[in-house]
């Protein structure tokens, strides 16, 4: 329908490949791929916790620097791309204190901190991810090494009082105001009206990638008011059902289930299925960042090294190296 929204999409796409493959191609070093999860990990803590104290400190502008007409959370001006991220990123944190190398506190206080910065932002959608995210870790940690009870004890411990002790620093009656709301659904159900009508119209083609905000017009049920327009579909897998037609669909739909599989086999990279979850209500992976860094997790999980054992808990009688 729009060439150049096309080539922005198709431009966004090949930037999602390469990350892929450069991670995967990485990710062949055990040594290498370990250093990437604490570097990311690490990042991540810190941007958490610096996005909290700006988020408080400057409301209205992005760390303290740049003003914006919307309260940012960190870098994002979107409080659930902003809880996309962390999601990404927190398995990563707390898998790597449920195994040999990393002390548990630490890393359940910067789980945390994380956690808890989501909280802050009141993403509602975010807020539930994260949490789910944490029980299955833990849950999957017993799975692995249940004659490890009191590690699984520990953990559970220090992850629910880091992440209490923050939440309750930072406060969560905005998310819970934002959980009162009448009908939270408003203005997605009628998007997600109209994405239906446009897949009815072209199931197998699409109207093409990146042109979303230029059919929906011809489509619209609702109009978010003056001065403003419907930019995506706050629904991931309908906007790609619109722009891919269902051939696209059913491809991203076969990634996750993929991502699903190697996250339950490999814990630190759940966060990838778990966006993907998101962004049934909303549109994470449209910002650049967060669909790199969900791509090179992608290609991180799925390149195995050679003789590489699944992971297992400290205290267990498996190779402490095998990761």
């Amino acid at each position: 329908m729009y060439w150049r929204g096309t080539l922005e999409g198709l431009l966004y796409w090949l930037t999602a490949f390469a990350a892929c493959w450069l991670a995967a191609e990485l990710g062949c070093w055990r040594q290498l791929r370990s250093w990437m999860r604490t570097a990311l990990g690490w990042f991540a803590f810190t941007l958490a916790v610096a996005s909290v104290v700006f988020y408080f400190g400057t409301p209205g502008k992005i760390f303290g620097l740049f003003p914006v007409s919307y309260r940012a959370v960190g870098p994002f001006l979107n409080r659930d791309h902003y809880a996309s991220f962390i999601a990404l990123l927190l398995p990563v944190v707390l898998w790597e204190g449920l195994i040999r190398r990393r002390p548990l506190w630490s890393r359940a206080l910067m789980a945390g901190a994380m956690y808890a910065s989501v909280i802050a932002g009141a993403s509602r959608a975010g807020s539930l991810v994260v949490t789910v995210e944490i029980l299955l870790l833990l849950f999957l940690a017993w799975d692995r090494g249940h004659e490890e009870v009191g590690l699984i004890r520990r953990a559970a411990g220090w992850t629910a009082f880091f992440a209490v002790t923050f939440v309750l620093v930072v406060g969560w009656d905005v998310l819970w105001q934002r959980f009162k709301e009448p009908d939270p659904w408003r203005g997605r159900r009628e998007m997600l009206q109209a994405a239906w009508a446009m897949v009815r119209d072209r199931p197998w083609s699409g109207f093409g990638l990146g042109n979303w905000a230029v059919v929906y017009p011809a489509y619209a049920v609702w109009d978010p008011g003056l001065g403003l327009y419907v930019n995506h579909a706050h629904n991931e897998w309908a906007e790609w059902a619109v722009e891919g037609g269902l051939p696209m669909l059913a491809a991203m739909l076969s990634l996750g289930l993929w991502a699903i599989r190697r996250g339950l086999r490999r814990p630190w990279g759940i966060g990838a299925a778990a966006v993907l979850v998101h962004s049934v209500v909303d549109f994470p992976l449209r910002r650049l960042a967060v669909a790199v860094l969900l791509f090179t997790l992608l290609g991180m999980l799925g390149r195995t090294p050679h003789r590489e054992r699944a992971p297992r808990l400290r205290g267990s009688n498996a190779d402490p190296g095998a990761r």
